[in-house]
């Protein structure tokens, strides 16, 4: 199903805007908004899954910002509209720091209870030719998935595009500096700090 980029904007909106703002009881609700929060309990991932999601990792943030703004943040074989994957994590930490972890929680392996918003609306960087096959960590070889479509292709080649419309959008990027800065002041972690960096340098 192909989301609106105007829904997920909105609900991510005001869910930021109540964190950056310090207003507890209304990020709490906010985050109910996200899709995903009523699906199922997340799946835990393979040894080979959290291999994969090992690799992703270790990309360089500006090479997966290429890529995900090259396809507009769409994810391309579901269509689904992806959002910023340390975006989510940030806002994670902030439920943390509010002592409300069970509301928006995040698994850095992805276990159970890990949110579902994290494999539905996460972008993550898909080969297209998998490195198992010796495809190469390149622009020309990456597409953006969502996670939950990254996790079902796993190591298969030739999966079949998304056909339908669609509508390019900025997966929220713009929201991401500002709440890091909220939440962490100037002792950012090294994760957030290489994001920041890519994002401020395009």
């Amino acid at each position: 199903m192909n989301i609106p980029p105007q829904d997920l904007e909105n609900e991510y909106k005001s869910l930021c805007r109540a964190l950056q703002e310090g207003r507890a009881e209304d990020a709490i609700e906010a985050v109910k908004l996200i899709p995903g929060k009523l699906g199922l309990p997340a799946m835990e991932r393979s040894n080979k899954a959290e291999a994969a999601a090992v690799e992703r990792k270790a990309m360089r943030p500006r090479l997966q910002l290429a890529v995900f703004r090259k396809d507009g943040f769409n994810c391309e074989y579901c269509g689904h509209k992806t959002v910023l994957l340390p975006l989510l994590r940030v806002i994670a930490e902030c439920f943390e720091q509010m002592e409300e972890k069970d509301s928006f929680f995040y698994h850095l392996h992805w276990k159970y209870p890990t949110h579902y918003a994290f494999w539905r609306d996460s972008a993550s960087c898909d080969h297209i030719t998998p490195v198992t096959s010796g495809g190469l960590t390149e622009a020309a070889n990456l597409v953006t998935a969502c996670s939950m479509c990254n996790l079902r292709k796993g190591n298969s080649a030739g999966c079949k595009s998304f056909d339908g419309p669609r509508r390019p959008w900025g997966g929220l990027v713009e929201l991401y500096p500002e709440l890091v800065r909220k939440r962490w002041g100037s002792a950012i972690p090294g994760h957030h700090r290489a994001w920041i960096a890519a994002i401020e340098r395009c």
